[in-house]
């Protein structure tokens, strides 16, 4: 004949197993956010640090010189003018827009984040002749604020 089996006893021995199994799964999955948050604030971090010390291009200098020279003697430039300089002109439409579209918005951000501004360095407005097209301006203002920024940055250079 078989002992009786005490089930006060195996209860305790399965709340015990099932107790230790719920804290090493917290502890790993508590480790495994941790870990994942730091490197997800270590790839942020990096990221503006790169935005930061990337500087224009001379393809983008060259946009920015043509166009804040037209901004002083308060014009603007043409598109015509801007595919020439990015040498557009046999490239279709599309393609000419997309170009235009993504080296001032590169330009842009660059600025944004080299000069802390919130507004564009490069501004878009409707062109008075046909409605289609756009002129480009770099107001007053950030005429100014790049000037100045531009001014500190060659003085450290000289340094």
């Amino acid at each position: 004949m078989k002992a009786p089996r005490n089930s006060k006893y195996d209860i305790i021995y399965v709340f015990s197993g099932i107790s230790i199994l719920l804290f090493f799964l917290t502890l790993y999955l508590f480790k495994k956010r941790v870990k994942n948050y730091k490197t997800e604030e270590n790839h942020t971090a990096e990221i503006e640090n790169s935005l930061q010390t990337v500087d224009f291009t001379e393809l983008e200098k060259l946009i920015i010189d043509n166009i804040l020279t037209k901004s002083k003697s308060n014009a603007t430039m043409k598109v015509e003018d801007l595919n020439k300089i990015l040498g557009l002109g046999k490239k279709t439409l599309a393609i000419q827009k997309k170009t235009r579209s993504e080296i001032l918005n590169r330009i842009n951000h660059k600025y944004k984040n080299l000069y802390f501004q919130e507004t564009d360095l490069i501004e878009s407005i409707r062109s008075n002749h046909d409605k289609r097209f756009y002129n480009y301006l770099i107001n007053s203002k950030n005429i100014e604020i790049f000037e100045r920024g531009n001014k500190k940055s060659l003085r450290q250079s000289d340094s």
